[in-house]
């Protein structure tokens, strides 16, 4: 390990090769390392997601491999230097540079001992509603004989979500709003949180309130937690995300704002 006490761009510039200035007992001198760390090694305490199958080493200069690979998995990392991490392993700690995307400082998921993740032929297989259930979004799977049906609902990173400040464990998301006639109709997902001690079911009524540009309001729309068709569930359980309509007569098509209002709770 060596002292920098400058950092330039020589002659190669161009390829964005940097050279270093550093100290040495015959005095300061440049280099042009092809394999080099700046700063040093920092402890960590945390879990790496590897998605790729990586080479493993014994030291951070990635100069003596082991001739052992490491399948994709969550690894527990000790150190991190740059791009570089030393991980546990079975055959003790070694140092990988994920070549593949990875994710760092990945939280351990708590699961229920029915979950498993299977491995077969090279590919991980996991449960569908412990991933999705984790990831935010709301599972259900229907068996009616010869028709099954598995719903995975979840709010889109792109749409906000709206609540009533009177009723914190309601959300409503704006999926989509359009014209038929002089009709608006609107179509979004409703939302009720979890509740730690059980699950209930309940029936909800909303309104949407949208605005102009002057935050004048140009038309109201009614909906519910019913469906359109008696086949489908009259209600929503906790821990639920549904989707959902309203509507009402006029062209709310040019909002600027919309509010959402919880007018009934059973």
């Amino acid at each position: 390990m060596v002292k920098i006490k400058n950092k330039e761009f020589g002659h190669e510039k161009k390829n964005g090769v940097p050279i270093y200035l550093i100290s040495t007992w015959l005095g300061n001198a440049w280099i042009m390392p092809n394999n080099a760390l700046l700063g040093n090694q920092k402890s960590v305490d945390t879990r790496l997601e590897i998605f790729g199958v990586e080479s493993l080493y014994k030291d951070p200069g990635l100069i003596k491999p082991t001739g052992m690979q490491l399948a994709p998995q969550t690894v527990k990392v000790k150190a991190k230097w740059a791009s570089r991490y030393l991980i546990e392993t079975l055959n003790g700690e070694r140092w990988i540079s994920p070549r593949y995307t990875a994710l760092f400082e990945v939280k351990e998921a708590r699961h229920d001992k029915e979950y498993a993740v299977l491995n077969y032929q090279g590919h991980a297989y996991v449960p569908v509603r412990f991933i999705a259930e984790w990831l935010g979004a709301f599972v259900d799977y229907t068996d009616q004989g010869t028709y099954k049906d598995i719903t995975i609902n979840h709010f889109p990173s792109n749409i906000p979500i709206l609540k009533d400040d009177k009723y914190a464990n309601i959300h409503f998301g704006l999926l989509d709003l359009y014209l038929d006639g002089g009709y608006t109709g609107i179509r979004g997902l409703l939302a009720l949180d979890h509740d730690k001690d059980s699950i209930t079911e309940h029936e909800i009524e909303f309104k949407l309130h949208f605005y102009d540009e002057n935050n004048k309001v140009i038309g109201i729309a009614s909906g519910t937690s019913k469906p359109s068709s008696s086949a489908q569930k009259m209600t929503i359980s906790t821990g639920e995300i549904k989707y959902v309509s309203a509507g009402e007569v006029g062209d709310f098509s040019k909002y600027k704002k919309v509010d959402f209002e919880v007018t009934g709770y059973k």
